[in-house]
């Protein structure tokens, strides 16, 4: 791991010393809900619904061509996780929602087009994420908040993330943005722990997010 952080730190200051630099801040309202995968039929999970949670953070866009930047940050985020047991019958109780803090590494490309409207061009973002939890984990089991000695979801998370937006010039210099993107978490969040409590190792439990994201570049 301190390899892989070492080589995007010194991709990044090779890319800085070449590159026009672009630095700002983005606020992004996101949708936020879960895949659910059992693999046993004795015991089934399923996804609890969906809740509005919010990141944040910094944006750094360094663009190689006039059309193609490398795009980076730091951000904080929320995601939430709901999950609730089914049984025998296919009946549902018992759901529990976690919220889970996250300081996370975004990496990707965005492709911009031509300016086809005055001071404005369109792009594709692609890219990926590196989350690492920043605090324990805020839970409730049908709708209270309960204090748990044990953390359920796991201290790094992996996201894939694309998105569609929109850029346009404000002034000579400055930016304003509108982005919006879909993160497809890549890892398992539930710990042994979890898998301990319910006597199972068959749940997996991945994120998604459904975000808007509204930023100004200075």
């Amino acid at each position: 791991m301190k390899k892989i952080y070492s080589l995007i730190v010194f991709t990044l200051f090779s890319v800085w010393a070449s590159a026009q630099v672009e630095f700002g801040v983005q606020f992004s309202p996101t949708l936020s809900t879960t895949r659910v995968l059992t693999k046993s039929e004795a015991l089934k999970f399923d996804n609890y619904k969906a809740g509005i949670r919010f990141n944040g953070g910094l944006v750094l866009d360094f663009f190689l061509r006039d059309n193609i930047a490398l795009s980076t940050g730091l951000r904080y985020s929320v995601k939430r996780s709901g999950i609730i047991p089914i049984d025998s019958l296919g009946g549902k109780s018992n759901y529990s929602v976690t919220n889970t803090q996250y300081l996370n590494l975004p990496v990707g490309f965005k492709l911009f087009t031509q300016e086809w409207i005055p001071k404005t061009k369109f792009y594709i973002h692609v890219g990926g994420l590196a989350d690492v939890k920043i605090a324990k984990d805020k839970i409730k089991f049908k709708g209270v908040d309960i204090v748990n000695p044990q953390d359920f979801t796991k201290i790094m998370d992996i996201s894939t993330n694309v998105g569609i937006g929109a850029e346009m010039k404000v002034g000579s210099r400055n930016k304003v943005f509108v982005e919006v993107n879909y993160i497809r978490g890549l890892v398992n969040m539930l710990t042994n722990d979890y898998n301990a409590v319910i006597n199972s190792n068959n749940v997996r439990l991945n994120s998604d997010q459904y975000g808007l994201m509204i930023g100004y570049k200075f």
